[in-house]
């Protein structure tokens, strides 16, 4: 944003508090408040954000107006005021109960007074007589958690206030904000409410610089952080310093944290919420003591791939209070109340709290919220985060959660687990863009095939006709040029597992596909072999996430729910051009099935039954949804044939191996029977609703519900057997 956009929006946050006095910065602005109805715009931001005032509100209305694709790119929300308060209150009382601080977040003890009453060291660079509590905003906005700071300072100090905020003021508030114009805007909303509070007129130091990428610009004696900073896994900070911040999460408790999808965990530690997470903690680090007070994404919370993130806050904050907002669409239960974001976003939201005083034995406590979003927000302006996240958990290695979870029994940790007994797997293909490559059938794929082969075409046209966009790691441009090289129409249609019983035809070039798991899925050639799928996590309750395909299997087979993606275990797996053999650990099989001549297809059969088996998922439901599952070993060798006989007859429904009766009409428990995130027969109809359905449309549907139907049979015959 440059300096139109900043004055733009001071013009929007006087328009919004005083509409009948504004000096506004372009002709454009001034028409449109013209039109505009400031009533009714107070009304709509007083719903949205209740408890804001309308000032702090003007960057919202400019980047929204603007850019909706820039706001999630930045990862840039507006802070409701109650939401901030309730940050704000927890800070305070934490600085009061865990630090002895009588006034909190005005207190005037200094760093001398303070290290003798608790025997810690003084950093190097700060000054003994100066005031320990020093706040950092480190991505301010329009102010809102700052002007939260003073209110509060005011109440604490009564008629010592003026005199404070004469002397004291200016040194003990930092905030940075990089763009202009919410700079600017929360100077002006902090000056507001320092005439408000009758204060002096003060010059507060808001830094235009941002803190990621350097670490010249962070102030000495940092003792407290809070804010909101941003939320974006496609992080513009990508500069070395802002990547070198979360380095220390790469490791869990002194162990390298190693994923397959190497990628992914880059991107996830990368994510800018992750970095200013760490940037306050390293401040807190490097005092020695200290409180921090964020609002984050509560990806965190229980992602595997920030488990080493876990661990180093539990390292480093002798208290940490852990209180998840909920609000996540793509995490909600299905049997779950109204449960809304705070954000009108689809990623939930978490306050974390966390105080180091030295000597203090580490404790982590935890709750969540859910209901409506005026739910939470009064909820929050009841009580602090010391009193809604009461829980007492204890992470530990080698997950850290910070979550409420039931620990594994010895006996189902003792079992050897699904990527133990096949022991190569691979995640599903990631298109990027299934608009582009992905269809029912192969004519439209082959007109879109034409267009990136038509030398009139430019690129500008082609994304704007295909509806496409560049990512970082794939650019049109460059995939235009490698398809034309070699296009292989021919070789490139496959068959596609899109969905449960859902097959489509993917344009299966290297050229065009994001991700496209060749090494492992070149094995799938629709005939001979079958892969096993199913997936490490779960986003919510209950586990049905398993699923067969003898076809290229798609990132979002089974759910596409935040972490739970499709992994692919082959039945057969090979090495260049040799021959397939089985993709079995023989030493970890006969754990299962003593006798080395049982043939890999009846393990795979009774690994695929017992994966269906009601009984076993209602049981270990904590354990499946954290990692792969598990498999127990029979009781004997008759329940083992058993189980692989029911598998077999299962894997025969679910690749389309064993005809079924087709049915036209719906029984509800075939509508609403589900296979992960998905109820096939509802989620068949809404992929397809405004297309004219042809005759063999309509006979693959009635395939489809005899399909689910038959899977209910055996499913009940499989729960019969384990009994």
């Amino acid at each position: 944003m440059g300096g139109a956009d900043e004055a733009a929006c001071l013009a929007l946050a006087e328009w919004l508090t005083s509409p009948g006095e504004r000096a506004c910065s372009s002709p454009e602005l001034e028409a449109a408040l013209e039109r505009a109805d400031p009533d009714r715009i107070r009304t709509d931001l007083a719903k949205r954000f209740p408890g804001t005032e309308p000032a702090f509100l003007a960057h919202e209305l400019l980047i929204a107006a603007a850019d909706i694709e820039r706001r999630s790119r930045r990862g840039v929300y507006t802070t409701p005021a109650p939401l901030a308060d309730h940050v704000v209150a927890g800070v305070d009382r934490a600085l009061r109960e865990e630090l002895g601080l009588a006034d909190g977040l005005a207190d005037r003890t200094t760093w001398a007074e303070l290290a003798a009453r608790h025997g810690f060291d003084i950093p190097g660079g700060v000054d003994p007589d100066s005031a320990f509590v020093r706040i950092v905003d480190p991505a301010t906005g329009s102010g809102v958690f700052l002007a939260s700071v003073l209110r509060r300072m005011r109440v604490t100090l009564g008629e010592h206030w003026r005199d404070f905020a004469a002397t004291e003021l200016a040194e003990r508030l930092v905030g940075f904000e990089l763009l202009d114009a919410p700079r600017s805007l929360a100077r002006a909303n902090l000056a507001r409410v320092m005439r408000e509070l009758d204060g002096p007129d003060i010059a507060f130091d808001l830094r235009g610089a941002n803190p990621l990428t350097s670490t010249e610009v962070w102030p000495a004696g940092v003792t407290v952080v809070l804010g909101n900073p941003p939320w974006s896994i496609r992080s513009g900070n990508l500069e070395p310093a802002a990547r070198a911040l979360v380095e220390p999460y790469k490791h869990a408790a002194g162990e390298r944290v190693v994923e397959k999808g190497a990628l992914r965990l880059e991107m996830h530690l990368q994510d800018d919420y992750v970095k200013f997470v760490r940037l306050a903690e390293l401040a807190i680090e490097r005092a020695g003591v200290g409180v921090v007070g964020l609002v984050t994404s509560n990806g965190y919370l229980d992602a595997r791939t920030l488990r080493g993130m876990r661990a180093s806050l539990c390292a480093t904050f002798s208290r940490l209070w852990i209180l998840d907002l909920s609000g996540s669409r793509l995490r909600r239960r299905e049997d779950a109340a109204v449960d809304e974001s705070l954000f009108g976003i689809d990623q939930g939201t978490s306050v974390v709290l966390g105080s180091r005083v030295p000597g203090v034995r580490s404790c982590v406590t935890h709750g969540r919220l859910s209901g409506t979003r005026r739910e939470k927000l009064d909820r929050l302006a009841d009580g602090t985060a010391q009193d809604l996240a009461t829980h007492e958990i204890r992470p530990t290695s080698p997950s850290w959660f910070f979550v409420p979870r039931r620990r594994a029994s010895p006996e189902y940790a003792s079992w050897p687990g699904l990527a133990e007994l096949f022991p190569r797997s691979v995640s599903g293909i990631v298109t990027a863009h299934d608009r582009l490559v992905v269809d029912f059938d192969d004519a439209p794929l082959r007109e879109r095939a034409a267009l990136l082969l038509d030398p009139h075409e430019s690129v500008d046209d082609l994304r704007a006709r295909l509806r496409i966009r560049d990512n970082a790691g794939w650019k049109l441009e460059r995939a235009r040029e490698r398809f034309r090289e070699a296009p292989d129409l021919d070789l490139s249609l496959r068959d596609y597992a899109y969905r449960p019983f859902d097959t489509r035809r993917i344009l299966y070039h290297r050229a065009l596909v994001f991700c496209d798991r060749r090494r492992l899925m070149r094995h799938l050639d629709g005939v001979k072999n079958v892969a096993l799928v199913v997936c490490r996590q779960l986003a919510a309750p209950p586990w049905r996430h398993v699923f067969a395909s003898r076809r290229l299997v798609d990132d979002n087979l089974i759910s596409n729910r935040s972490r739970e993606r499709s992994h692919c275990f082959p039945l057969l797996v090979g090495e260049g051009d040799g021959p397939l053999v089985p993709n079995v650990d023989a030493d970890q099989a006969r754990r299962i099935v003593p006798d080395a001549d049982t043939p890999a297809p009846d393990l795979l059969a009774y690994v695929y039954a017992v994966l269906h088996a009601p009984g076993y998922r209602a049981k270990h439901e904590d354990e499946l949804a954290v990692d792969f599952p598990r498999i127990p070993p029979p009781r004997d060798a008759r329940q083992f044939r058993a189980f692989a006989a029911l598998g077999r007859e299962l894997l025969g429904v679910h690749l389309g191996d064993t005809p079924v009766a087709r049915q036209a009409d719906v029984p509800p428990e075939v509508l609403d029977f589900r296979i992960g995130a998905y109820a096939p027969a509802r989620k068949w109809k809404k992929d397809r609703a405004g297309r004219e359905l042809t005759a063999d449309d309509l006979a693959s549907y009635a395939d489809l519900v005899g399909r689910v139907r038959a899977t209910i049979d055996v499913v009940r015959r499989i729960s019969e057997v384990a009994q």
